[in-house]
């Protein structure tokens, strides 16, 4: 299940990406929609990333029984 949950997050991710690429080189501005899905995207990644290095200090703190 977690491998289809990061294939279908690393395919948001290219499709994000390259849109706004796109609208870079065509020198568009970014669609409303695709502005906020890259930010959600970022927003979870970085909530993510901060949670797991907690849980990591929790682990390294934790007395080995």
């Amino acid at each position: 299940m977690s491998d289809f949950l990061v294939f279908v997050y690393g395919l948001i991710g290219v499709f994000v990406l390259s849109g706004m690429n796109r609208n870079v080189n065509e020198q568009r501005p970014h669609s409303r929609t695709l502005t906020m899905v890259g930010w959600s995207m970022m927003s979870a990644s970085a909530t993510l990333g901060a949670l797991l290095a907690l849980y990591a200090l929790y682990l390294l703190a934790a007395p080995l029984s």
